[in-house]
């Protein structure tokens, strides 16, 4: 998870929620924010606390975290409108991307997904190419 004490992480989180709050401040009191579940909910609880904390700070909303029982919770629930903000990994900011009709939009990535690369490993033994396929 990205640190909230990063400087470029505030700024572009400051920019992003103040296009956030300027549409959810109008229609709702409370910022609801949730994460893929990576880990218990209770730990994604305590790790969220120091980001709520300052997002209530930066907005004068409440912020609520919303735990989710599934990785494709967290994708419809964003969809529908019952999140405003997610963490996500790769494949479910895609999802997330394609079932919102290309409006999601990814505010801050950590440093190291530049060089994140994906592999594919057939499970036929004749296929070493593409063009084996």
């Amino acid at each position: 998870m990205l640190r909230c004490g990063s400087l470029i992480f505030k700024g572009v989180l400051a920019v992003c929620l103040a296009a956030v709050t300027s549409v959810a401040g109008a229609q709702q009191a409370v910022l609801k924010v949730s994460a893929i579940p990576d880990e218990a909910p209770t730990e994604l609880q305590r790790k969220f606390a120091p980001l709520g904390k300052y997002l209530e700070k930066q907005t004068g909303m409440k912020v609520e975290f919303i735990p989710v029982t599934d990785y494709a919770a967290v994708v419809e629930s964003l969809a529908s409108g019952r999140l405003d903000m997610a963490w996500l990994g790769g494949f479910t900011f895609v999802q997330t991307k394609l079932r919102t009709n290309g409006t999601a939009i990814s505010l801050v990535e950590r440093d190291e997904v530049a060089t994140f690369i994906s592999k594919f490993v057939p499970s036929h033994p004749c296929v070493y190419a593409l063009a084996d396929l």
